[in-house]
C-alpha cells in the first residue's frame, strides 16, 4: 500500500475548465517524488488540494489516499483534519505561513507537544539556524531563514508525510546543498517526501521518481536517473536543455560609459548589531548586468534598498546619475524615483491583494501618461508567456511564477534606467527562465538599462553577469 496516492485529481473552478485534470501519483513509505514542470502549470493546485486549502472559487474532484485512508479529493475538512497527525506542509512563500506576530520558539513550541528543550534546539540545528533564532519575530529573518525554519517546524510535526513546496527557491548552493541533506535525513528516517520544485538537483539528489506537469497533466514519470537522463517527452527534454548551465555566455554585455548608480565604500546593518556589509564600492552601467552573491542573510535584499533609497545605509554614500542621493533635494529625487525600479523576491506582495493585477498595471499611466501602458502591455505579456485572462485575477489567484512574470511587466513598464531583480527567475522553470532572462539582457542591450541582478544561482551569474559583487564575508 502508498504511503499517498492520487488518483484522477482536478482542480478547476466550479462550473468552469479544470486547471488541472486526471492528476494520478503514487509515493510508497518512505519514498520521495519530485513534482517538476511549467511555471503556472498547476503543481501548487495539487499541494493546495492536497491539504484542503483551495480557495472557495476552486473546486476539487477525485480521490486522495493517505495511510490507507481514502478521501474524496473536494473533502476539505477531512484533508485538514490529517495535518500534522499524517500530513506536514513547507509552503513556497514561508513570509505568509507565519504569524508576523509570533517569536519563532513560540511557532515552534506550538508545533512540538513534548519536552521542548531537546527535541526543538535539535530540529533547528539540523537546519543550521542559531538557537538565538527562537527570540526572533519573522521579519527579521531573510527569506532563505523562513524557509529553514519552515523546514524545523514540518520536522517537529513527526508528520509521516512531508510536502514541500520549492524548499529551495532563492537559497545559495551551499544551503541548497544544507537543503538536500536535511530531506535525505528525513527520508533515512522513514518519512515520505512529496516536493514541489524547479531544482533539477533537488529531484537528481532524493533519489526517488519525478513527475513532470504541463498544462494541468502529467506528461511524464519514472525514476529520477531515468527521466532526467532519458527523457520520453519532448517537454522534459526542452526543460533539461532550458537549464543554466547549458546556456552560451555569447549575450554578454561590455560597455563603459557614465554610471546609472554608484556605491563609495557603503556599510548597511541594522543599528546596534554588527554590519551586514562594509566598504562596498561598485557602478552599474547601462548596457551592463552587475550581479550581487552572498549566502542567505548577508545583506542582499538590505542592499537594495538601500540603492533604492528605500534605507540609508550606516556609512558610506549613493550615487544616481552622479548625484549623492543623501544630499539630493526632495523634488529631484522624486523626479529620478521611477528610474530606478525593483522586481521584488516575493512578488505576489507587492501587489494590492484586492484589485485586479490589469488594473494595477494600466494605473502606471495616470502616474505618466507617456509610458504607453497600454499599447506596450500586450506585448511584454506575450513575451513573458503570459496570457491577457490572468489580468481579470488577484495577485493570490495565479501561481508563484506568473506574479514573479507580472512583477517584472510592471517594472519594465516605466521604462526603467536602473532596475534590481532580486531572484528573479527563482520561481520559475528552467524554460521560462531562459526566456525571461533573454528579455532582460535584450532590454539591457537595446535599452541602455543598468541591471543589478540579485541571485544565488552561480550557473546563471556565470552565464550572464558582465561584473560580480559578492556579500560573503571571506571575498
Amino acid at each position: 500500500m502508498s504511503a499517498l496516492s492520487l488518483e484522477g485529481l482536478a482542480v478547476g473552478p466550479r462550473g468552469g475548465a479544470p486547471l488541472i485534470r486526471d492528476v494520478s501519483l503514487r509515493i510508497a513509505h518512505g519514498g520521495a517524488l519530485a513534482v517538476l514542470g511549467e511555471s503556472g502549470s498547476g503543481k501548487s493546485l495539487v499541494v493546495s488540494a492536497l491539504f484542503g486549502l483551495l480557495p472557495p472559487e476552486l473546486k476539487a474532484s477525485g480521490q486522495i489516499q493517505i495511510a490507507g485512508t481514502t478521501l474524496d479529493a473536494g473533502n476539505t475538512r477531512g484533508l485538514q483534519r490529517l495535518w500534522r497527525r499524517q500530513l506536514a506542509l513547507v509552503p513556497q512563500e514561508p513570509e505568509r505561513a507565519l504569524n508576523p506576530l509570533m517569536r519563532l520558539g513560540r511557532h515552534w513550541r506550538s508545533v512540538w507537544r513534548g519536552p521542548a528543550s531537546n527535541r526543538i534546539a535539535n530540529s533547528i540545528a539540523q537546519v543550521d539556524l542559531d538557537p538565538a533564532t527562537s527570540a526572533q519575530y519573522p521579519h527579521q529573518l531573510s527569506g532563505g531563514m523562513l524557509q529553514r525554519a519552515l523546514l524545523a517546524t514540518a520536522d517537529l510535526t513527526d508528520a509521516p508525510i512531508i510536502v514541500a513546496d520549492e524548499p529551495t527557491k532563492g537559497l545559495d548552493g551551499a544551503r541548497i546543498g544544507h537543503t538536500i541533506d536535511q530531506f535525505l535525513r528525513l527520508r533515512a528516517d522513514g518519512r515520505t517526501l512529496l516536493i514541489v520544485t524547479h531544482d533539477v538537483s533537488l529531484a537528481r539528489a532524493l533519489g526517488g521518481d519525478i513527475a513532470m506537469v504541463r498544462d494541468g497533466q502529467v506528461v511524464e514519470t519514472g525514476p529520477a536517473d531515468e527521466v532526467l537522463t532519458r527523457p520520453r517527452h519532448s517537454y522534459t527534454s526542452r526543460y533539461l536543455a532550458a537549464l543554466p548551465e547549458r546556456w552560451r555566455p555569447s549575450l554578454r554585455c561590455v560597455r563603459v560609459e557614465a554610471p546609472v548608480l554608484q556605491t563609495r565604500e557603503v556599510a548597511i546593518g541594522y543599528a546596534g548589531k554588527p554590519a551586514l556589509v562594509e566598504g562596498l564600492s561598485f557602478a552599474a552601467r547601462p548596457q551592463s548586468i552587475t550581479a550581487v552573491v552572498g549566502a542567505s542573510g548577508t545583506g542582499k535584499t538590505s542592499l537594495a534598498r538601500v540603492l533604492l533609497g528605500l534605507s540609508p545605509p550606516r556609512a558610506g554614500q549613493v550615487d544616481w546619475f552622479g548625484q549623492s542621493l543623501s544630499a539630493m533635494d526632495r523634488r529631484t529625487r522624486q523626479r529620478l524615483r521611477p528610474r530606478f525600479q525593483l522586481l521584488p523576491q516575493d512578488p505576489a506582495a507587492s501587489f494590492a491583494p484586492d484589485r485586479s493585477l490589469g488594473s494595477q498595471l494600466l494605473a502606471l499611466a495616470q502616474i505618466d501618461p507617456d509610458l504607453d501602458v497600454a499599447a506596450r502591455l500586450p506585448g511584454l505579456l506575450e513575451r513573458l508567456h503570459l496570457h491577457p485572462t490572468l489580468l481579470d485575477r488577484r495577485a493570490g489567484e495565479v501561481s508563484g511564477g506568473e506574479a514573479q512574470r507580472l512583477a517584472l511587466v510592471r517594472a519594465l513598464l516605466t521604462r526603467p534606467a536602473f532596475l534590481i531583480a532580486d531572484e528573479p527567475t527563482s520561481r520559475l522553470d528552467p524554460v521560462i527562465q531562459a526566456d525571461t532572462i533573454r528579455l532582460l539582457r535584450d532590454l539591457v542591450r537595446d535599452h541602455t538599462l543598468a541591471l543589478v541582478l540579485i541571485s544565488h544561482d552561480a550557473e546563471l551569474v556565470a552565464k550572464v553577469a558582465d561584473g560580480v559583487v559578492s556579500l560573503d564575508p571571506a571575498s
